[in-house]
């Protein structure tokens, strides 16, 4: 079995931190939709109650002219009306606000996850330099050392020459 080399692991681990940065992404898209389509509908539902509101107004109008008699009441009735519409208008601020609150609690929960991965990943991959392939490489030091000395018993001893064996 051979280990891959650090040059096989250096892609393995940008992938890794890719996907995980994409998947932050991923996420942090949804939750930026999310929060358009929130304020969607908050908008739309405020504009329902401008559209309910103003001929009602309109009406008051008309009548406070018309009837100086009922004008302390009619008075009161707006006002109680504003302060309704002013009401859902604090309720759907707070709401906006609860919405981007969760929003930023969840954006640092997945960087915090992400964080997390990568830091694992940094760890996994000191772990599997210092404790696997530093003791193979001493490892295969010593394979080397031995087979350096096999080598030099396999070899047949030689004679030295004598003067007369030369020939010229």
């Amino acid at each position: 079995m051979t280990l891959p080399n650090n040059s096989m692991l250096l892609p393995l681990f940008i992938g890794v931190t890719a996907l995980g940065v994409l998947l932050q992404a991923g996420v942090l898209l949804a939750l930026y939709v999310g929060i358009r389509q929130a304020e969607r509908h908050v908008l739309e539902k405020l504009d329902e109650i401008y559209e309910d509101v103003s001929p009602l107004l309109q009406t008051a109008h008309v009548l406070l002219e018309e009837t100086g008699g009922k004008i302390r009441a009619i008075a009161d009735n707006a006002h109680a009306i504003s302060e309704k519409i002013r009401d859902q208008v604090d309720n759907t601020g707070a709401a906006v606000g609860e919405i981007a609150n969760r929003t930023r609690q969840q954006a640092e929960r997945v960087d915090a996850m992400v964080t997390e991965i990568l830091d694992t990943v940094a760890d996994t991959s000191r772990l599997v330099q210092d404790s696997i392939l530093s003791p193979l490489r001493q490892v295969g030091g010593w394979l080397g050392s031995v087979r350096s000395i096999l080598d030099a018993l396999r070899r047949p001893e030689r004679k030295p020459r004598t003067h007369e064996e030369h020939t010229y």
